[in-house]
């Protein structure tokens, strides 16, 4: 009898300790898009490039080509082609992209931005590249209001220039140490130069 017992207590003390608090999505993921020549919207599954970890997928992703795959059938979508990507992650998290044609300006050619932010006139995106053949990966953080570039990773003049028109703002901004207190901040500072045009 306490053979038995120590069996089925081993047995349920596996199952109950091996399970996953999070269940992830599989690859591929769920994932839409739009081409630059169509308004339409397609829906697919793109299989997630991982260099660690099988819950996170890395920029290879979305670098030059997005690998499709529907009903077993299996595309690469060059990146130049696309103008919006979104693509729901193993946390079944929807994150969104534009392709940098739209901005000139920052002078990155035809790759997918990630949309961190994005206010009435502020937009905060993410550009994600590879470092090295291992797989990790480095980013340059854009924050433009409409299309005029306020900060470009630690480059924050433009930025901090604007905001000593009101310098409780200015004291916010450099007291940040999370991103929802920076974007939390720029609404902010949306409203007041609505408040300052009005």
């Amino acid at each position: 009898m306490k053979k038995i017992l120590t069996v089925l207590s081993i047995l349920g003390f596996t199952f109950l300790f091996s399970q996953e608090e999070t269940e992830y999505i599989n690859n591929p993921l769920p994932a839409k898009y739009v081409l630059k020549t169509s308004k339409d919207t397609i829906n697919t599954y793109v299989v997630g490039s991982y260099a660690f970890k099988k819950n996170h997928f890395t920029a290879d992703t979305f670098l030059k080509n997005i690998k499709t795959e529907n009903n077993e059938v299996k595309t690469k979508v060059p990146v130049e082609t696309i103008r919006y990507l979104e693509i729901t992650d193993f946390d079944r998290k929807i994150r969104k992209f534009i392709n940098s044609d739209r901005f000139p300006e920052l002078k990155l050619g035809s790759r997918m931005l990630e949309v961190l932010f994005q206010g009435k006139r502020i937009l905060v995106l993410r550009e994600e590249y590879n470092v090295n053949i291992y797989g990790n990966t480095g980013a340059t953080y854009y924050t433009l209001d409409k299309r005029e570039l306020l900060k470009k990773s630690g480059r924050d003049k433009v930025l901090k220039e604007r905001l000593e028109k009101y310098p409780d703002l200015l004291e916010r901004y450099k007291r940040i140490k999370k991103d929802a207190e920076y974007y939390e901040l720029l609404t902010d500072y949306e409203k007041k130069i609505e408040d300052s045009l009005d």
